[in-house]
């Protein structure tokens, strides 16, 4: 027995010392940097980019992505926390807690993906942790997910969290809340949640208005409360919001509810009332209102819920105008069974009401009525009636109409097939029947008075008009028997009609999305009555055709357009339209012949096709297609340029094509002519083309039969660049051409200043490899040069191979090794590789680039650019860029360009001749690195009299398989010291002499495309010299304060003068997308020309 104890004995020592042993090494590991990076990439769902620290301590990462179910994803960016440790907890399960001093995020971004499968909820009974957490600070910049609305992120989250921990009476969950934006609001408040015993929960929020956020009215001051107590799962609530704006009444709101958490639907007792309030306080994107009046949500004694409504609007006007187009809205709601709803959708499976609104009329009309009554559900009926309706009173846009009508939805719950689905919306079938009256024309118009003019002279007066539709929905489904648009004796009439589209997990991956047919007949329409419609175009409409439409989503189907003698907008027009596309023979055709005011255009295609995968069509290669514009009075269609979103339209284009076959097997020829071609946009942006040729010929069919290709293009103007002239020719057989490019461009700058000319010229020979599906070829010729008195080269290549392949199996580029000169610097492309499986899901597809800058001499590049500043020295640049991009590892860059060996030395004239300084540059980089979807810039820059700069800045894009974009959060520190302004001289006007020191500290953040600096910018000793002109600014002094979007101008002084005059300035400027500036100059007996 002795040996027996004396062996257990032994064996619990050693499983002892084991487990001590194993807790010391899981220790010893989280407390370990180079442990925890080898112990992350097992962490399952979970991706660590670029972690620095250990788990237990200090710790950051550039980014954590975390996998949530059915895709979602939970991304961190820039994450951190600061001593983290385990301490012992004995009221824990664990007996142990975690304790951290600050846990931080730059950017939080949750995609959530919710459940396809509604599952009722399930109230929990224990909220427990077996572990306690104090977090003494938690912060996050920036939250965003479509949970509370992409376009509106929380921002600058404060909090701290304290769960599991234990109390007098019961262990509680707290957070307590410093600091929250969201929309235009602020937060704060705090709530403490038990664990048990029914989960109470007491919450207290306070918010107070953003008086920055862009978009709230100046001055406008709001303040709410929140309360919330009682068990999580029955809470009541009470909240009050107030805004005080100086020279109006005060606005309120006020609510008083309870809120059953998890039920279908959790308003059980709800009542509102608002005082004067304007919904576009509360926030820009609301429309502005004066409301007043009461909501209540009750409980019946038949257990089913009643909503009653009681509102007035005194600030009703057009939705397009940021106004609330009601005037009041009086009625109630009844909802039978939401108690016993198992979800949201059973909640609303059946209900009655009975509302009338009151809406706006336009200017010195009775007010139109709306009423709504009856219900859904069962065999219940719902019905709108409306009168005196002026839907340009409701949105601006809308046609000059006065309406009186009604709308029946009668359901037929009894059709569906599935007793179990009755009641269920997406199984609702119903008929529905409209019927209108009224009239149209220019009493009925909010539009200026010159629009109404132009109404009045193209209808007289006002015209009876009239409506009725005749329909049918069913799930996937619409069908419309008849409906007739008439208008004197303008009608327009849809006779059976249907449209179908596909149910989501209904049917096979390859049937059609959708499907439309009907027959459409119009006489003397005009379709100005019924639509929006374009402003400026206001000649007469008077549509005659018919037309017979059977087509879906896979192209299949038939269209046949007949229009007869009509007009649109004063212009005449006629013309036909056919298309087939049959199942079989599965053979494409389409004839079209239109003409308007002479000019004419004419299309013919016969194209045979077979199914691809997804259903959709195929082109074969016996295509056959041909067709010719004819228009050389473009001015004549000016009526109706406004429908494509133009002004002005002239010209004149001439042309004729015709193919056969498919690329490569492709024979086509053609011409084509425009003259004094000019259009103006809808933002008033000029457009033109003086001249332009094109010629064509081309047998694919035939690899050696004769290519030719010319085009010529003379004064093609755009926004900011004049296309001078450009000449394309290509000329040889497929098998074996050569093409030539040349061209002349001349860029204006918007803001004006110097207008650059540049000159390209491309040289290319090649053929097209049929079998191998590829074109092989060599650039012999590649140059962009500036032109004007000393004529630059931008760019310039030497000859170099090109492989572009084209296959059903994919698409892949390949350019070898070149030398290639940029701005004068000399780089060598070693590599430069793209390939784009057919199979492949990311668009961008794989790419390699392999680019390095060959030693630069940078004194000699600035000679060549600045020849009169007097730059010398021996100073080397060397750098390299490798960039490579695959689904597997999306954007992996490095690049840099950095100091190799020698020095820059600047000269200035002075008057014993010319002084050389040395800049004594000891060290010059920057570089950019990009791995996992973060993309860091670093800068180191040591130079004895241009000073220190040292930066790094960080951009992390919304996923690594994309570019970094302009809403990507930004981050970042930048530091420079510079110990003499005067080199730095060289860059502003010739004459003119800096002098003095400036440091400049900023941190980065914001976004890439707006970002902000929080720092300070410092000058000493400046001074500012123009000899000529007798300006000597000294002994100068300066102070920036840099707070985001704010660039504070802190401090200006400046002597200058014998008489010792002096200048300051103080000011302040606001970087958003409306820049605001405000500055503050005092002169004392300042002389700022002192030799004129």
């Amino acid at each position: 027995m002795t040996g027996l104890f004396v062996k257990l004995f032994r064996a619990l020592m050693v499983l002892l010392a084991a487990a001590a042993a194993t807790v010391g090494a899981l220790w010893a590991l989280a407390h370990n940097e180079a442990a925890t990076s080898h112990l992350l990439p097992m962490l399952p769902g979970i991706k660590v980019s670029g972690p620095q620290g250990a788990l237990l301590g200090d710790f950051q990462a550039a980014r954590i992505d975390i996998s949530l179910p059915r895709s979602g994803r939970l991304t961190l960016i820039e994450p951190s926390w600061q001593q983290l440790q385990l301490a012992p907890d004995m009221h824990a399960a664990w007996r142990f807690g975690l304790d951290v001093a600050q846990l931080k995020a730059r950017k939080l971004e949750l995609v959530w993906v919710p459940d396809p499968v509604v599952k009722p909820l399930v109230a929990p009974t224990d909220l427990s942790l077996p572990f306690s957490l104090r977090v003494k600070r938690l912060l996050v910049d920036q939250a965003q997910s479509s949970l509370w609305g992409e376009a509106s992120p929380l921002q600058k989250l404060d909090a701290t969290v304290e769960a599991q921990q234990a109390g007098q009476r019961q262990t509680t969950h707290v957070v307590k809340l410093a600091h929250l934006d969201w929309l235009n609001w602020s937060f704060q408040g705090s709530a403490q949640l038990g664990v048990n015993q029914g989960l109470p929960l007491v919450a207290d929020i306070l918010a107070s208005q953003v008086q920055a956020q862009t978009g709230v009215q100046a001055g406008a001051k709001g303040t709410a409360k929140l309360h919330a107590q009682g068990p999580l799962a029955s809470l009541q609530l009470q909240a009050q919001v107030s805004l005080q704006q100086e020279g109006r009444a005060k606005q309120g709101l006020t609510l008083d509810g309870e809120i059953q958490s998890f039920v279908a639907w959790p308003a059980s007792r709800l009542t509102a009332s608002v005082q004067n309030l304007n919904l576009a306080d509360l926030h820009a994107s609301l429309p502005a209102s004066v409301l007043h009046g009461q909501i209540s949500l009750q409980p019946t004694p038949k257990k089913a819920l009643e909503a009653r409504l009681d509102l007035r609007n005194e600030q009703a006007g057009a939705w397009d105008e940021q106004r609330l187009p009601l005037r009041s809205l009086r009625g109630h709601m009844l909802l039978p069974d939401v108690h016993a709803a198992k979800d949201l959708a059973q909640a609303w499976k059946q209900g009655e009401l009975d509302l009338v609104a009151q809406l706006p009329s336009v200017a010195g009309h009775a007010p139109g009525d709306l009423a709504v009554n009856g219900g859904w559900g069962g065999q219940r009926t719902l019905q709108a009636q409306w009168r005196k309706l002026e839907p340009q009173a409701l949105y601006g846009l809308a046609p000059t109409l006065q309406l009186d009508g009604s709308l029946q939805l009668k359901p037929d719950w009894l059709s569906v097939s599935n007793k179990e689905s009755a009641s269920d919306w997406a199984q609702l079938r119903s008929a529905l029947g409209l019927k209108m009256t009224g009239l149209f024309g220019p009493s009925f118009s909010n539009r200026p008075a010159q629009s109404v003019k132009s109404i009045k002279s193209s209808n007289k007066a006002d015209i009876p008009v009239s409506l009725t539709l005749d329909g049918r929905y069913a799930p996937g489904q619409f069908e419309v028997s008849a409906l007739r648009l008439q208008a004197q004796a303008a009608q327009a009439e849809l006779r059976d009609a249907v449209l179908r589209w596909a149910l989501l997990g209904a049917g096979k991956t390859h049937e059609p999305t959708w499907a439309v047919k009907g027959h459409l007949k119009v006489q003397a329409f005009d379709p100005q009555v019924w639509l929006p419609w374009p402003a400026g175009m206001n000649g007469r409409n008077q549509l005659t055709g018919e037309m017979d439409l059977a087509l879906d989503a896979n192209w299949r189907g038939q269209l046949d357009v007949a229009l007869q003698s009509s007009q649109l907008g004063g212009v005449p027009v006629n013309g036909q339209v056919q298309w087939r596309s049959p199942q079989a023979p599965q053979r494409m055709s389409l004839a079209l012949d239109m003409s308007a005011a002479g000019n004419q255009m004419q299309a013919h295609a016969d194209l045979p096709w077979r199914a691809r995968a997804d259903g959709l069509p195929q082109p074969m290669p016996d295509a056959n297609w041909q067709g010719s514009v004819h228009a050389p009075a473009l001015q004549a269609l000016q009526a109706v340029v406004p429908l494509i979103g133009l002004r002005q339209l002239s010209g004149l284009v001439e042309g004729s094509f015709k193919g056969r076959g498919m690329w490569p097997q492709l024979n086509t020829n053609g011409q084509m002519s425009v003259s004094r071609l000019q259009w103006v946009m809808a933002n008033g942006m000029q457009m033109g083309l003086a001249s332009g040729q094109a010629d064509w010929s081309m047998d694919g069919q035939s690899p050696d039969a004769p290519l030719r290709l010319q085009l010529d293009l003379s004064q093609w103007q755009t926004a900011h660049v004049l296309l001078d002239k450009a000449q394309w020719r290509v000329a040889g057989s497929l098998r074996q051409h050569e093409s030539q490019l040349v061209a002349d461009l001349i860029h204006k700058p918007q803001g004006g200043g110097k207008t650059s000319q540049v000159h390209l010229s491309t040289a290319v020979q090649g053929g097209w490899q049929a079998q191998a599906m590829s074109w092989q070829g060599r650039v012999n010729e590649l140059a962009i040069q500036l032109a004007g008195h000393t004529p630059r080269m931008l760019l310039q290549a030497q000859p170099f191979g090109l492989t572009w392949r084209d296959a059903p199996d994919g698409r892949s580029l390949r350019v070898d090794p070149t030398a290639l000169t940029v701005l004068g610097a000399d780089l060598h492309l070693s590599r430069l590789n793209w390939q784009a499986p057919a199979s492949a899901i990311d668009p961008i597809g794989e790419l390699e680039a392999s680019l390095e800058l060959e030693p630069l001499n940078l004194p000699a590049l600035l000679t060549s650019w600045q020849p009169q500043a007097g730059w010398g020295g021996d100073l080397l640049l060397g750098g390299a860029v490798n960039l490579h991009h695959s689904a597997r590892q999306p954007w992996v860059v490095d690049a840099y360009v950095a100091r190799q060996s020698g020095d820059l030395s600047l000269s200035e004239p002075t008057i014993q001749g010319n002084s050389t300084q040395k800049l004594g540059i000891r060290d010059a980089r920057i570089a950019l690195q990009a791995k996992d979807g973060v993309w860091t810039m670093t800068q180191q820059f040591d130079g004895r009299v241009l000073g220190v700069l040292k930066g790094r800045q960080m951009v992390q894009a919304r996923s690594a398989d994309v570019l970094p974009q302009a809403g990507d959060p930004l981050s970042g520190e930048l530091d420079m010291q510079i110990a003499n302004l005067r080199p730095w001289g060289t860059w502003v006007p010739a004459g003119w002499r800096l002098t003095g020191q400036m440091q400049a500290k900023a941190v980065l953040g914001g976004t890439l495309g707006v970002p902000h600096y929080t720092g300070q910018i410092k000058g000493q000793s400046l001074g500012l010299g123009q000899a000529l002109m007798g300006v000597n600014l000294t002994d100068g002094q300066l102070l920036v304060d840099l707070e985001g979007a704010h660039v504070k101008l802190t401090q200006f002084t400046a002597q200058s003068g014998a008489q010792g005059g002096r200048i300051s300035a103080q000011g302040e400027v606001l970087l958003s997308e409306s820049p605001q500036a405000q500055l503050t100059v005092k002169a004392e007996r300042f002389a700022l020309l002192q030799r004129v």
